[in-house]
């Protein structure tokens, strides 16, 4: 089975999972996200890229998307100077 490349194909699988557990999809932010995550996997461990979206769901249900930039950017502090 191949998966879809291109990031516009990803839209109908996002909007499904959001509605199988309750979520709006349009609070989902893919850039956001895949920012985060790619930031977490380079300057970190990349095992701790799906963590970071995780954690960062967890605040965001608990403190709310307004606070969204602000959480993601307290999430970066917390990692390690980068070695390159």
């Amino acid at each position: 089975m191949s998966h879809p490349e291109n990031p516009e194909d990803w839209q109908p699988w996002i909007e499904q999972a959001c509605h199988a557990v309750g979520v709006d999809p349009a609070l989902v932010d893919l850039d956001a996200v895949l920012a985060l995550t790619r930031t977490v996997a380079q300057q970190f461990v990349r095992p701790m890229a799906p963590v970071a979206a995780h954690i960062l769901g967890l605040a965001i249900g608990s403190q709310g998307v307004a606070e969204r930039d602000h959480l993601i950017e307290d999430l970066v502090r917390t990692l390690p100077p980068s070695t390159q």
